[in-house]
């Protein structure tokens, strides 16, 4: 479950509300309704169509989580990526909740999420219950060098926008660097 704590939610498009320890943790998509209404049309979902092999991208995914193909993710591995992250996003039952840390550069924490409200949008129910932490910074933050994955020094799991050979950072798709 999500405690009330530190959670952030939106007010308004185009920046993040002051934390409140007294409010309940709430949807982000509650507080945005200019952008994400509830009321949105959402096209019709059609299932994705099967073909004789997985899309190149898959295995590039695969090797992503290589690091933690054997352990799995535990919640301490999750927790440990606090210090590294800007923000903490978790899906419950199609709704986006979001925990900040610290800052993001500009606005890519603003438009990473609204990227994340849309896909729930278009995709109802087709999201599953998630929870992440992210980093939008350029230069990759969980460097390979402090963790050892093969001598129980797991690294946190971390999306970040950027990662590279000495990093265990998650590729994550920068669709604001696009659009």
């Amino acid at each position: 479950p999500i405690s009330a704590g530190k959670w952030y939610f939106f007010r308004n498009p185009f920046g993040l509300t002051h934390s409140s320890d007294d409010l309940p943790a709430r949807p982000a998509a509650e507080d945005c309704p200019g952008v994400c209404a509830n009321t949105t049309t959402a096209p019709e979902v059609r299932p994705f169509p099967s073909g004789p092999s997985c899309p190149d991208y898959l295995r590039w995914i695969h090797e992503d989580l290589r690091p933690w193909n054997r352990s799995g993710i535990t919640r301490e591995m999750l927790e440990a990526g606090k210090k590294l992250a800007n923000f903490r996003l978790a899906i419950v039952g199609g709704k986006a909740y979001v925990e900040t840390y610290r800052k993001s550069f500009q606005t890519r924490d603003l438009f990473t999420i609204w990227g994340i409200l849309q896909l729930l949008s278009w995709y109802p129910g087709r999201i599953p219950d998630l929870d992440l932490m992210f980093n939008g910074g350029d230069v990759p933050r969980v460097l390979a060098k402090h963790y050892r994955p093969n001598k129980g020094l797991m690294p946190p799991p971390v999306f970040h926008y950027c990662a590279d050979d000495a990093s265990h950072d998650i590729v994550f798709p920068d669709w604001s660097f696009w659009g």
